[in-house]
């Protein structure tokens, strides 16, 4: 059953997690406003496709540039390749328990922060975002508890 006329915001990507969120979100007839975050991450084809998809939605798109704010030795922003791994169970394997070093310590809770304080100036009072658990790498904001 829709809920027309909920006003949202999605934290986005561009990526699978997301983009599920977004048709999830307009399938129930909310009013779609996505954000994305511009924060000097490695793979600049994330903003090529949030902006693609958000036009194939027909949604509007605001892209947030803040890429003095999240800082670490993840190589998501110190323009290193990652290690590349052969499948995600190599990864796991080698890994462990560890986290692995793509993490950037608090994304998500900055994200979903910024994302609360955007959709409150524009009437929304619902966030959504995706992340998943299964693929996280061990990353603790990507976790059921989180």
């Amino acid at each position: 059953m829709a809920e027309m006329g909920k006003k949202c915001v999605i934290v986005f990507s561009g990526g699978q997690d997301s983009t599920t969120c977004l048709w999830w979100a307009k399938k129930r007839g909310w009013d779609v406003h996505c954000l994305t975050f511009d924060y000097g991450q490695l793979h600049s084809i994330e903003l090529d496709s949030a902006r693609n998809i958000a036009k194939l939605a027909k949604v509007p798109l605001t892209v947030l540039a803040v890429p003095q704010v999240l800082r670490s030795t993840s190589p998501l922003v110190t323009q290193e390749a990652p290690k590349e791994y052969e499948s995600f169970q190599q990864m796991e394997k080698e890994t462990g328990k560890n986290v692995e070093a793509t993490f950037v310590p608090m994304r998500n809770l900055f994200f979903l922060t910024i994302a609360m304080n955007f959709a409150l100036s524009i009437g929304a009072k619902i966030v959504v975002t995706g992340v998943s658990q299964a693929d996280n790498a061990n990353y603790p904001d990507c976790t059921e508890a989180f």
